[in-house]
């Protein structure tokens, strides 16, 4: 709900963040990247980047925003409680606070153009932009 205003128009601090001042009525719809994990051993190969990258450019078809939160998983067990799959992800081997390992993984979803809503946790991309290439062999 921090993406709309009363009328289920895209709030001005939304469009903001998006980069846009008009109302993307016409492009109703919403995509939204709901939870990516990565295994171990495939991490630091910029592999989630490419994922929602490719999901960006083959979903966003009529979409007005992209939106995400930059939810770290390895404190989700803090929320849910189940040990064995934060040890089957590796995630029982991150230390350190959630803001850090948060701001860590904002600045991470901005390599593709994600900006933070001010005053929310919740990340927006804008479809109607170029999404930025990660590399040669990703195009």
């Amino acid at each position: 709900f921090d993406l709309y205003d009363d009328e289920w128009s895209l709030a001005p601090k939304a469009l903001k963040a998006l980069g846009s001042d008009d109302d993307v009525g016409f492009r109703p719809n919403l995509l939204i990247m709901d939870r990516l994990e990565i295994s171990p051993k495939y991490r630091g190969q910029n592999i989630g980047l490419r994922a929602i990258r490719w999901l960006m450019m083959q979903m966003s078809t009529g979409c007005g925003a992209i939106a995400l939160r930059a939810f770290p998983l390895q404190f989700e067990s803090k929320v849910k409680g189940d040990p064995l799959e934060l040890s089957k992800l590796g995630l029982d081997t991150f230390k350190g606070d959630f803001k850090r390992a948060e701001r860590k993984l904002r600045r991470h979803y901005s390599k593709l153009g994600f900006k933070v809503i001010p005053g929310t946790d919740i990340m927006v991309a804008n479809p109607e932009l170029v999404t930025p290439s990660l590399g040669a062999d990703d195009d």
